[in-house]
């Protein structure tokens, strides 16, 4: 049943985004809460240095897939027919937003 499907891909993806929203927050507030209870002690700096160290590793490591992907890919080097092959279907992708999509893009996917 059409009508039923589209509601139902629509309340995934409303419970999708809403959970994307509060999942970045419920993870911070776990880290921030477990780094608190450990107080004063002396591992504590260090355990903290090791997060940190550990998160900006993570962040070069993708970074530098990402770049090496981009540059692998080259998607800026496009011939000339396949560029013009999709033109003519943006009018129609763009006329094409309905109250759905429109309130979909009303909730956010995070805070940031």
């Amino acid at each position: 049943i059409p009508a039923l499907n589209e509601l139902f891909n629509f309340i995934a993806a409303v419970f999708t985004r809403l959970f994307q929203f509060i999942a970045i927050p419920t993870v911070s507030l776990a880290v921030i809460t477990t780094l608190s209870m450990l107080g004063a002690k002396k591992d504590t700096g260090r355990i903290f240095g090791h997060a940190v160290v550990y998160t900006l590793l993570t962040t070069v490591c993708a970074a530098a897939v990402g770049l090496g992907l981009f540059l692998w890919i080259a998607p800026g080097n496009l011939p000339l027919d396949v560029i013009g092959a999709g033109a003519a279907q943006v009018p129609e992708k763009l006329g094409n937003v309905t109250y759905y999509d429109h309130f979909l893009s009303v909730i956010p996917n995070n805070i940031l």
